[in-house]
């Protein structure tokens, strides 16, 4: 599970999801994006045990994003965002886990009920995918992009 998400996060940091055409006009956003602007505050906090996911979040982020229409740049924003969530996603199966080895440390193993926690632990992690989707589900409102009714055509 680490492997898959550090080849996840490898790929969106490395490769870009588009390759416009020379000389195409570059589309970007308005403002700097940070991590809950892709996330929302919620799914930030959820994995809250391990340190190094800032770090990450800010190489993800850091990426350039070399698109040249808004779809491209919102399936790009899609890709970041998979990104972030499959990583919060491998951390909490890693917590969850952890737990269940703990729990079940503490359970009396002549009760029959020791494996129960690694039981609960690994369906817990597909409840969790329902909130830190990685199949673009998760992409927020304000990174979708532009339609005729939010943007008026210009008149040419």
């Amino acid at each position: 599970m680490i492997a898959v998400v550090i080849a996840d996060a490898f790929i969106v940091v490395r490769r870009p999801v588009f390759t416009p055409e020379p000389g195409a006009p570059r589309v970007a956003h308005v403002r700097p994006l940070r991590a809950v602007d892709y996330l929302g505050r919620g799914r930030i906090a959820l994995p809250w045990i391990c340190t190094a996911l800032p770090l990450l979040d800010r190489r993800i982020l850091a990426s350039p994003q070399r698109e040249s229409t808004h779809v491209d740049l919102a399936w790009d924003d899609v890709v970041r965002t998979a990104s972030m969530n499959t990583v919060r996603l491998a951390v909490s199966s890693i917590g969850l886990f952890a737990a269940a080895c703990t729990i079940s440390a503490c359970i009396p193993a002549h009760g029959g009920w020791s494996g129960l926690p690694f039981i609960v632990a690994s369906w817990l992690p597909l409840a969790l995918g329902r909130v830190l989707p990685a199949d673009g589900r998760g992409l927020a409102a304000d990174l979708r992009p532009a339609t005729p009714q939010r943007f008026p055509l210009e008149a040419s």
